[in-house]
């Protein structure tokens, strides 16, 4: 082809002047540019080629589209660390790069991997919580362990109301009579299942320990819980006798098995009788206590005097004295009101407060019923009122508080001045009397104070030597005629 400004000849196909590098503009190149062209060189492709004679690309048909191929993009990494895009077609034919994204907070996407991280925190999640499930319920059967252990044995204690215990099923071994064993326990019939495990030998008892001796436990239990309930029906009902009888024969009875080997791990049990007769033996004082009154408020002498003989030595001393003196003074208070209601005589109402004045030990208020009748029998009047065995402070009885008093001393009283002695041990204590001529009297000295009605006056405040100087006193009384 030649150059139309040089006139140089180039070749057929040259786009440029090779001498002056002018733009070739041919006829060649209008029909190039009508012509079928290779897709990877640019080379014209002559009608009937089927691959380019320039790069060996087949030759698609005219007006066919070449088939698109997979792209590789080829990436690379520059000192400066910008990332450097290559693409080509599989067929070989060039493609245009693509310009590279510089990666940005915005435009960062998620690591391909990330789901996976997901899913693995997912799951150490759940891995943590079914430890801590696992933990949990380890703890919660430990506990329950340990409360089987340490406390089921101590819980089960006796049903006094059903006469039961809170009995641990008992596993049978055949061959070692345990059904019949369990038979006698469920038919309590406690003390043959004692015996037969008393009586059988070593070898069978030991053989099955643990069992035998929680046959042996609940044997004894049941036959305790029986004796305790019969106690208490029969307590219930008024029969005390009955019910300290059944007490003490069980007490007995278990003393008598403490040198059986068996039964030497149940014997603690028997406190627990002790404790039982203790409540038994308050529920006794309370009910002599509110019956003898109610005898005593009927004036029913014998029916007071039974329950007292029958609580004798079955209470301890200091609850029978109170009871005993209490039901006294109230039956002569009630005696003194139905004789003078009756009309009788001051003689004879003195001489049944005399008759039972001992049995209410002496009680104030008592002796001064009696005074009351001694006064209105007229006798008083007869008195002689001098005061000659007085000391400076006041006393007849010196120390009479501290010290019990001999008759001799008494000799040479008279019956007015045995009269303020009496009441002298009274006076101590501060004691208002019904005599007013007492009142009078006591008030003279600093030591007497006069605030302890006699209503409500406690005769406990006196001690055992004021108690027995006026016991002195009134036999002194007696046996000089003056009662």
């Amino acid at each position: 082809m030649k150059c139309p400004k040089c006139q140089h000849q180039n070749i057929t196909y040259a786009k440029f002047c090779s001498k002056c590098g002018c733009r070739l503009e041919s006829e060649v190149s209008s029909s190039i540019t009508q012509s079928q062209t290779c897709s990877k060189c640019g080379a014209v492709i002559q009608s009937g080629e089927k691959f380019c004679a320039k790069c060996g690309t087949p030759i698609a048909p005219k007006g066919v589209e070449p088939e698109e191929k997979t792209m590789i993009l080829y990436a690379s990494e520059s000192d400066d660390h910008t990332v450097i895009m290559n693409t080509e077609n599989v067929s070989g034919t060039l493609v245009t790069p693509v310009t590279p994204v510089v990666p940005t907070q915005d435009n960062i996407e998620p690591p391909a991997n990330i789901d996976e991280e997901d899913r693995k925190v997912k799951v150490d999640s759940k891995v943590r919580l079914i430890i801590v499930a696992v933990m949990l319920g380890v703890l919660a059967i430990a506990g329950i362990v340990i409360a089987l252990v340490f406390f089921l044995p101590h819980n089960i204690d006796m049903k006094k109301a059903s006469g039961k215990s809170d009995a641990v099923k008992i596993q049978p071994q055949e061959n070692t009579g345990a059904n019949s064993m369990q038979e006698l326990l469920e038919n309590r019939q406690y003390t043959e299942l004692i015996d037969t495990l008393l009586a059988i030998d070593d070898q069978e008892f030991y053989g099955d320990a643990d069992n035998m001796r929680e046959y042996l436990r609940q044997a004894l239990v049941g036959h305790m819980n029986t004796a305790v309930n019969e106690a208490q029906e029969l307590a219930s009902s008024g029969d005390f006798d009955g019910a300290f009888g059944k007490i003490d024969a069980e007490i007995a009875y278990r003393n008598n098995l403490k040198g059986q080997g068996r039964v030497y791990p149940f014997t603690d049990e028997s406190t627990e009788l002790e404790t039982e007769k203790e409540q038994l033996t308050k529920r006794y004082i309370d009910y002599i206590y509110e019956n003898t009154q109610s005898k005593a408020e009927q004036r029913d002498l014998q029916g007071m005097e039974s329950l007292l003989g029958q609580a004798s030595g079955k209470l301890p001393e200091s609850e029978y004295n109170r009871i005993s003196i209490e039901a006294y003074y109230l039956y002569v208070i009630k005696m003194v009101d139905q004789m003078q209601a009756s009309g009788k005589n001051p003689y004879e109402i003195m001489n049944f407060i005399d008759s039972y004045f001992e049995q209410t030990n002496y009680h104030g208020y008592i002796m001064e019923l009696w005074d009351n009748q001694n006064a209105q029998s007229g006798r008083v009047n007869t008195w002689n009122a001098t005061v000659n065995h007085i000391d400076a402070n006041g006393f007849l009885l010196y120390n009479s508080n501290t010290r019990y008093i001999d008759k001799s001393e008494l000799a040479s009283f008279s019956q007015y001045e045995l009269y303020l002695a009496r009441w002298e041990m009274y006076a101590r204590h501060d004691r208002i009397f019904v005599d007013n001529a007492l009142n009078t009297h006591f008030s003279k000295y600093s030591w007497y104070n006069g605030s302890a009605d006699f209503t409500t006056f406690n005769d406990n405040s006196l001690n055992e030597y004021e108690k027995g100087n006026i016991k002195t006193i009134i036999e002194f009384e007696k046996e000089c005629g003056y009662r």
